[in-house]
């Protein structure tokens, strides 16, 4: 089984360069799902991260804890009109119809220390019990136990395809469920539960510039190169945002990572925020 590092960015606050704000999709009551152990969800939200294009998806818990922590469940439903074949999710209320399935049914350690099923299906896979026939391994995942929540986030192009976001804005409906790595035990369903995804039109030129910054290779096991950049000035975060590195980047353009243990960490310059993975 691939082990994959997975991360919140979201958890690292730079200041005046993301502004979250989470939207409730659905709530449900707590103490309905089919078993006591598994999780029980009771909110689902999300926050559309417009700049850099990222969904980010939350799942609030009655009973999250170190021990179910291990081995948890969570699928998110989309269903985006014009998107095709569609499949009826197997839960209890929910009955509605959807387009894509996101599945993370991992084990592992908090926050970030998972590895299993993890990916995106259409309705083909869905049927053909494929849930990775889309994406595999492409999601970022944070656990946080003493806060309940579970928050996911993946590029918003591969679970609401650019065929059917055509416009500056989009409405699709929207599900959630959770349990362990094995068993479904209760969605986060309402029949009105919705998304709205609104592009701002363009970006700035300072923006567009600072865009074009990249690293390579990324993963990385020592050194990284750094292109297209315009400040020197660099730091480096961890998951938690404790900054590891902050210094100016050499004139060769690479910076050594050989002394940091293997993880995600953020690499911020020219005011963007670049994901790397260390191997």
């Amino acid at each position: 089984m691939k082990k994959v590092y997975l991360s919140l960015i979201a958890l690292i606050m730079f200041t005046g360069l993301y502004s979250q704000t989470w939207v409730s999709v659905a709530t449900d009551p707590s103490g309905d799902g089919n078993s006591p152990s598994l999780l029980d969800g009771t909110e689902f939200l999300y926050w559309y991260d417009e700049p850099n294009d990222l969904l980010w998806f939350r799942v609030r818990t009655a009973n999250l804890n170190s021990s179910n922590a291990q081995a948890i469940g969570v699928n998110i439903m989309i269903n985006a009109a014009g998107a095709g074949p569609t499949f009826n999710f197997w839960g209890n209320p929910n009955t509605a119809a959807y387009h894509f399935l996101l599945t993370a049914w991992v084990t592992g350690t908090p926050p970030s220390n998972y590895s299993g099923t993890m990916g995106i299906a259409n309705a083909m896979g869905v049927n053909s019990m494929n849930y990775t026939n889309l994406f595999n391994n492409n999601l970022t995942m944070d656990v946080d136990v003493p806060n309940n929540t579970i928050d996911i986030a993946l590029d918003r192009k591969e679970i609401v395809p650019d065929a059917v976001f055509t416009g500056s804005s989009i409405t699709v409906s929207a599900a959630a469920a959770v349990g362990s790595n094995q068993f479904w035990n209760d969605d986060i369903y309402q029949p009105n539960g919705q998304m709205t995804l609104t592009k701002s039109g363009g970006i700035g030129l300072e923006e567009e510039v600072a865009s074009t910054v990249s690293v390579y290779p990324n993963p990385v096991r020592d050194i990284v190169s750094v292109k297209n950049y315009r400040s020197e000035d660099y730091t480096l975060s961890d998951l938690s945002g404790r900054e590891i590195i902050k210094d100016k980047i050499p004139a060769s353009g690479t910076i050594d990572l050989s002394g940091l243990n293997a993880g995600v960490y953020f690499l911020q310059t020219d005011s963007k925020i670049i994901r790397l993975v260390k191997y």
